[in-house]
């Protein structure tokens, strides 16, 4: 007679071993083992030494809320026990935020890392983690740049400056940005979508080389190639210059 196994012992033996090979992975890459065995303990804020800082490299599952301020601040929430390894460095007026925890995968996806940066004019944002990146006020200046390279949260940006640069190059995340600029440059070529419909432009030129759809805002003048299988919808009645070989269209919302 065969005797069915106990589901609870085969999830615990399941669990042991799953522990075992991130156990194993992380001594490859150096990284401390007992972080797997540590609770996040609970929320606390803390206040990081900040100096001048005009990019941020955003890395790992850190979420990151901007405001624009002209006193500079980067304050950090996130459980007490991990709080140690929540990384916040300037050098060369760049702010690199990133989690240095290992085992983060063992942990509760609903208890977020917050950085809360307040900074004065950021010149660019380097987007390569998973945390989602938000602003509490109109960011208001001439430039800025998101570089997007493995990024996979969302980006929600209200903006009013003369020039906006948006270059997807590798990610899933997805983008919104609402406001206006005059000039807005746009290269995507990866998963992510990019809806930008609710910020109005008056001359848009973009590359759409991704897979997914892309929605714009142009109102003078709008120059599009598409290389790739994504749409691209528009709002307004701008000068249209099309070029391209990809599959994708070009249609009016």
């Amino acid at each position: 007679m065969r005797f069915k196994q106990n589901n609870t012992y085969q999830i615990f033996w399941l669990f042991t071993l799953l522990m075992a090979v991130g156990i194993i992975n992380n001594s490859c890459n150096k990284t401390d083992p007992s972080d797997c065995f540590k609770a996040t303990g609970p929320n606390v804020t803390e206040k990081r030494t900040v100096a001048l800082f005009k990019k941020i490299i955003l890395r790992d599952n850190v979420c990151l809320v901007l405001t624009q301020d002209s006193n500079y601040s980067v304050t950090v929430m996130a459980g007490e026990k991990i709080m140690p390894k929540v990384i916040t460095t300037i050098t060369d007026e760049v702010l690199d935020i990133s989690n240095a925890n290992s085992c983060n995968w063992v942990r509760s996806f609903e208890r977020e890392i917050t950085v809360y940066a307040n900074v004065d004019v950021l010149n660019e944002i380097e987007y390569r983690g998973s945390g989602d990146i938000t602003c509490t006020n109109t960011i208001v200046q001439d430039s800025l740049t998101l570089g997007i390279v493995e990024g996979a949260g969302k980006v929600d940006m209200d903006v009013d400056i003369y020039r906006n640069y948006i270059y997807f190059h590798i990610g899933t995340a997805d983008v919104y940005y609402s406001g206006k600029s005059h000039l807005n440059y746009l290269s995507t070529l990866s998963f992510g979508l990019v809806d930008i419909r609710n910020m109005n432009t008056v001359y848009t030129y973009m590359t759409a080389a991704g897979s997914n759809n892309t929605f714009v805002n142009a109102g003078f003048e709008l120059n599009v190639r598409i290389e790739s299988m994504g749409d691209v919808y528009y709002i307004g009645d701008p000068e249209i210059n099309l070029s391209g070989t990809g599959t994708g269209e070009l249609l009016k919302l």
